[in-house]
């Protein structure tokens, strides 16, 4: 832990706190073993859909697990196969639970087109939108995980 203050005369003081966390590959195996036991239609796509998408411990990952198994039992007793839409939904509300926040989903019905900007800015937007949708191919199956050491996250200037 580090304190650090910008200003002199500044009341105000920084803290990092480096929390060390799984690598992509970590936590693709982890989803894969709490997943194991279970009859599921996962692709590796999927996998590395849930693995970027919720970055679990062992223990939430196993509850999610658990959670998308209940809702494939309860969909179809005679064939509980658990599918990513099962996952999706139960490690969402893992997420939710675990941050505490109210989501509502809802679609929208617009598209790229709709968005009424210079052609410059939403190229841009759609540049962050597919950082985020390649982030699993590019920091695990492509290895740049192992490489970065600066963090994974996107910091944006929009003028």
């Amino acid at each position: 832990m580090t304190w650090s203050s910008s200003l002199e005369n500044s009341k105000v003081a920084i803290v990092t706190v480096e929390i060390p966390q799984r690598g992509h590959s970590e936590r693709k195996l982890l989803w894969q073993d709490c997943l194991s036991p279970h009859p599921a239609k996962i692709t590796d796509e999927d996998l590395n859909l849930l693995t970027t998408r919720f970055i679990f411990g062992e223990r939430e990952t196993g509850k999610a697990v658990t959670a998308a198994l209940n809702q494939a039992i309860w969909r179809n007793p005679e064939d509980p196969t658990i599918t990513l839409a099962d996952f999706m939904t139960s490690a969402k509300c893992k997420a939710i639970h675990r941050q505490r926040l109210s989501v509502q989903g809802s679609q929208s019905g617009y598209s790229w087109d709709d968005l009424v900007l210079p052609e410059d800015r939403k190229r841009q937007l759609m540049e962050i939108c597919s950082f985020f949708l390649n982030m699993s191919r590019v920091y695990g199956q492509w290895g740049f995980e192992r490489k970065n050491k600066l963090g994974k996250g996107l910091n944006v200037l929009l003028v």
